[in-house]
């Protein structure tokens, strides 16, 4: 993979390669640091920075300066990021719920409860961010249709509240340039748990247990979007 300068890809190689988004969070700060394929080589480093979990005795990472731990500890399902990265183009979202959103047993001892504990702090939690860009996508939506009208060539306005209104096409353009991407479909897919519960099972990162997770979730994705599939034919 070529660079250009600083590290930065250059565009030929952006235009071709998939986008990739890593989320971190800033130890000193407890704020977000993103890592953006777009903008520079995602390198080994950003991927294990984002990874350190104290819980579990994962260390932090140094990145130009920066002691960082892994992104959930602020959000689990980046989706904010996400937006503010790439504001203009639409988006379709495929949301995997590693961690159960449902479960109708009630825990009976107390790694039951850890588990379902656990569960509940780190599942997603995206629902009421969506419904916000979807009210902010009709007011956007909104403002554009009267901008059309007023700026129409027919439009019966005098060159008073003409040039008033122009005073806030900057702001108008501002807001679209910042806020204008759409979101079309929301694909969750839902990780089904297939065995018992084990203290922090969630922290196994031995190869079988690996291999395992990974098997599982190929047959969980291939069921959700086999099932959306039939449903929109």
């Amino acid at each position: 993979m070529s660079t250009g300068k600083n590290g930065n890809r250059s565009d030929k190689n952006k235009s071709k390669s998939a986008r990739l988004i890593v989320t971190t969070t800033d130890i000193q700060k407890g704020e977000p640091v993103i890592f953006d394929s777009a903008h520079m080589d995602i390198g080994v480093d950003m991927i294990v920075a984002c990874a350190g979990y104290p819980f579990y005795g994962l260390k932090w990472s140094i990145i130009d300066g920066k002691y960082l731990w892994d992104g959930s500890l602020l959000t689990n399902t980046p989706m904010m990021e996400v937006m503010r990265a790439s504001p203009l183009k639409n988006k379709k979202f495929y949301i995997v719920d590693v961690f159960l959103r449902q479960q109708k047993e009630i825990p009976t001892n107390m790694i039951e409860v850890w588990h379902r504990a656990r569960d509940i702090i780190f599942m997603d939690k995206t629902d009421k961010n969506i419904e916000m860009l979807k009210i902010s996508e009709k007011y956007l939506n909104l403002l554009k249709k009267m901008y059309d009208i007023v700026n129409s060539d027919d439009a019966k306005i005098d060159q008073n509240t003409r040039e008033k209104l122009n005073q806030l096409d900057s702001d108008y353009r501002s807001l679209t340039q910042s806020h204008g991407a759409a979101i079309t479909d929301v694909v969750r897919i839902g990780r089904k748990e297939r065995d018992s519960h084990y203290l922090f099972e969630d922290a196994d990162f031995s190869k079988y247990r690996i291999q395992k997770l990974i098997e599982e979730g190929e047959k969980d994705a291939d069921f959700e979007l086999e099932k959306r599939n039939n449903s929109v034919k």
